[in-house]
């Protein structure tokens, strides 16, 4: 009696269709509040498992941020071996913008002059 052997070949399609979440950025008036803003939502890859974003870290630019600046928060998906995509989150910090902005050298003078005023008798 012979062995008869089957092969079979199995095509799997995949969409490529993978729904990330938005980059974000914001603006910030302290140094100090320029913190991890927490990872993003886990996305569903094509074989429906969750993948759950991984900190990679951030990068200041320029380095140290003193007057203006940006940190750059990363978090990557790694979807397989070799495919991964990232996330960020940008922090914008400009001391002078603030300044300018919060800043009215009239309205601090009235204060200085009507608070100085003094009454003599």
């Amino acid at each position: 009696m012979g062995v008869i052997e089957r092969t079979y070949t199995y095509t799997i399609q995949c969409s490529n269709n993978l729904f990330f979440p938005e980059n974000t950025e914001s603006i910030v008036k302290i140094i100090d509040d320029m913190t991890d803003p927490g990872k993003p939502e886990n996305i569903i890859d094509q074989c429906g498992r969750s993948i759950e974003p991984i900190l990679i870290g951030y990068e200041d630019s320029p380095d140290p941020i003193v007057i203006n600046g940006t940190r750059i928060w990363t978090y990557r998906y790694n979807i397989c071996s070799e495919v991964s995509r990232d996330w960020t989150h940008t922090y914008t910090f400009s001391h002078f913008e603030w300044l300018m902005w919060d800043y009215d050298p009239f309205e601090t003078l009235l204060e200085i002059d009507f608070l100085s005023t003094k009454v003599f008798t």
